[in-house]
């Protein structure tokens, strides 16, 4: 996966921002963000690996989007997995891998996770991640959110808006595709629509929020903190902040609406939040005292990892998410939920 492409939006965005130009910056945070560049992921590849490409639309014909779709992977399927995802930086590579087979993970259909990618991904960013809860026993449904991907929708809605689409979506599938119990999950700002989802529906389980994002303005200071340093020395935070208030404003999101803090303390499902050491957008201390006054969140830290590889499977994020996981059991149907 290369992030190159959104570094270079959010450079544009900075240097725009030190001319004093605050229109042009609000216009360009809310453009359709340039679509990311994963190496040999088309729909052909994934449906290979058994990951539909699918269409969603609302009632309106042009609101639509695109999302990815695969069942659980029986035990008749598939014994073994071996995973490996490649992070590009500007000097270098990283690799991230695990193998997992039927005696590690004996197989049960455990019901379905719902996959919210962050700013600037789109959904091909869950490949792995796909194949890993799949191999687990997950069907997963990963869309593209608003102004990313496929969607029809130009303009992001910083993850507000989204949580309506992804409500939408799972009720307009069978039962067979969306067993419960139903988990949503997301990163950075996606964590802000499964978090607002798990506001607006009952029938979320549990969250698995990997470093959230908790206010819009502090993650795009962030970001720009780390891939930008000696940009980040020069740049005005007040008008940082000013810009991503005014589109925030332009696409109808209320105020605390694009942060995750402020859905933490209503949500009553198990949720476990997952953030690095070295990530300025998604700081620890941040969560620290949500988790303390609220027995339903579990934090946990991946050391030494950026923002933009939060999600990467290996051992050591595995010992985390999969004991997490586990406590959701078996997987119900829809019709199983009427007649209890």
């Amino acid at each position: 996966m290369d992030f190159n492409h959104l570094r270079t939006s959010f450079l544009l965005i900075a240097i725009t921002l030190i001319s004093g130009c605050a229109t042009y910056v609000e216009r360009s945070l809310l453009q359709r963000i340039p679509p990311s560049e994963i190496g040999g992921v088309t729909p052909d590849t994934l449906l290979e690996e058994g990951i539909e490409t699918r269409e969603f639309c609302l009632s309106v014909r042009t609101e639509c989007t695109n999302y990815l779709f695969a069942a659980a992977s029986g035990s008749a399927e598939k014994n073994e997995i071996a995973l490996k995802f490649t992070v590009t930086f500007t000097n270098g590579t990283k690799v991230y891998e695990l193998d997992l087979n039927r005696e590690q993970v004996p197989y049960t259909e455990r019901g379905t996770v719902v996959l919210a990618h962050g700013y600037g991904a789109d959904k091909q960013m869950w490949k792995m991640m796909i194949n890993y809860l799949t191999f687990l026993g997950f069907n997963v449904i990963a869309p593209d959110l608003q102004g990313h991907g496929e969607s029809t929708i130009d303009q992001p809605s910083f993850g507000y808006h989204d949580a309506e689409v992804f409500s939408a979506l799972i009720d307009s599938l069978s039962a067979k595709d969306v067993p419960r119990p139903l988990i949503a999950a997301g990163v950075s700002m996606g964590g802000v629509t499964v978090s607002r989802l798990a506001t607006i529906r009952d029938d979320v389980a549990g969250l698995l929020l990997y470093a959230p994002m908790a206010e819009f303005d502090e993650a795009t200071i962030g970001f720009i903190q780390m891939f930008m340093p000696k940009v980040s020395r020069v740049l005005p935070e007040s008008s940082v902040r000013t810009a991503v208030q005014d589109a925030l404003t332009a696409r109808s999101v209320p105020a605390g609406g694009a942060s995750v803090v402020t859905y933490l303390d209503e949500i009553e499902v198990p949720t476990l939040i997952i953030v690095s050491d070295k990530d300025p957008i998604a700081p620890i201390d941040v969560y620290e005292p949500i988790a303390e006054r609220n027995s339903n969140i579990q934090l946990q830290q991946l050391l030494k990892r950026h923002h933009i590889e939060i999600t990467a499977i290996d051992k050591s994020s595995h010992q985390i998410v999969w004991p997490w996981l586990e406590q959701f059991g078996h997987r119900k149907t829809f019709d199983e939920d009427a007649s209890s």
